[in-house]
């Protein structure tokens, strides 16, 4: 009985660090994504500015352009850093979680490995 209870228990735990596993994958390809959309976002913006203030553009136009598209970049790069922000604290969370559910030796042997390729 206390055999299957403790395979059943590692089951359940493997099961658990897979599935936050999986979360911090996810989050990672969020990030992916933000950023390819934050890249083809400014490169549109980018070419409708130069398209809009261009020589045979009108001057009202391009004058209104000249202050809207950029304040409207700076707009979406605050946007686009505060999701990443919100996403990396989500994965520091996870990660978190995922060492509190890891045994101890696998534990120590990953935060001595990231402690020497994360810092500073």
């Amino acid at each position: 009985m206390s055999e299957e209870h403790s395979a059943t228990k590692w089951d359940i735990e493997t099961a658990e660090w897979q599935w936050l596993t999986t979360q911090i994958s996810r989050e990672h390809s969020h990030i992916n994504q933000r950023m390819t959309w934050y890249v083809t976002s400014q490169a549109f913006l980018f070419t409708g500015f130069a398209i809009g203030t261009g020589a045979n553009g009108n001057k009202v136009v391009a004058d209104i352009l000249w202050l809207l598209i950029p304040i409207g970049s700076i707009i979406l790069s605050i946007m686009v850093w505060l999701s990443l922000k919100s996403t990396r604290d989500s994965i520091k969370l996870l990660n978190e979680e995922r060492f509190k559910r890891s045994n101890q030796n696998f534990r120590d042997f990953w935060y001595r490995e990231e402690r020497e390729k994360w810092s500073f």
